[in-house]
């Protein structure tokens, strides 16, 4: 940590934006840094609600799924929300926020079988899928591995989202 620190503060680095929920855990929770630390879908909302950035929205039916450590872990719920509010039709589903189902791959479940983890995401993505949408929505690229694994419906992450809704 410290060895870090002191790259970032060398860096002149005003702020720190992760798209790793972990990360963004760690950083925020662990290194008392003197700048920012922002998951990029906080960042993207500030983006979006600030005008930096305009999006397009289309009719495409979305779900979003909570990673653990983002949700659970640092209360982020909202951002990635709204931003999938400005760009397409956000649905919701049974188990999300506070009750989100994990994906089931967590670094730290090292101690579960693969089909332990399977059955998690197998649950997560029948809670994700139930309202029959066009995108499985998250904010974490090892929850996007995860629950890709597991589905024939497309799966991305919010950055990627946005990407496509950006208006020229």
């Amino acid at each position: 940590k410290r060895k870090n620190s002191e790259l970032i503060k060398k860096s002149g680095a005003t702020m720190l934006v992760t798209s790793c929920p972990i990360c963004y855990q760690s950083f925020k929770k662990e290194y008392n840094l003197k700048i920012p630390v922002l998951h990029h879908s906080e960042y993207i909302e500030s983006l979006i609600r600030n005008n930096i950035i305009s999006v397009n929205r289309s009719e495409s039916r979305v779900t979003y799924h909570d990673p653990c450590e983002l949700g659970r872990g640092c209360g982020v719920y909202e951002q990635p929300r709204n931003i999938l509010k400005e760009t397409n039709i956000l649905v919701g589903t049974q188990e999300e926020r506070e009750k989100s189902i994990c994906c089931g791959y967590n670094l730290g479940n090292l101690s579960i079988t693969n089909q332990q983890q399977a059955s998690i995401r197998n649950a997560a993505i029948s809670n994700l899928t139930e309202p029959s949408p066009d995108v499985i929505a998250t904010a974490c690229p090892m929850c996007k591995k995860a629950l890709s694994r597991g589905t024939e419906t497309p799966v991305k992450d919010i950055a990627e989202i946005v990407v496509k809704h950006l208006k020229s």
